[in-house]
Parts: structure tokens; C-alpha cells; sequence
């Protein structure tokens, strides 16, 4: 469960930019 710390991050700009 650690990565998902890196991971929250990351879709999280994922879902707040799809330009991506």
C-alpha cells in the first residue's frame, strides 16, 4: 500500500488533466 501513496498523487493530476 505504499506505492498507492505515489500513486493517489498521480491520478489525481491524471483526473484533474487527461491532457496527459
Amino acid at each position: 500500500m505504499r506505492n498507492e501513496g505515489r500513486f493517489q498523487p498521480l491520478c489525481l493530476a491524471v483526473q484533474v488533466s487527461p491532457r496527459n
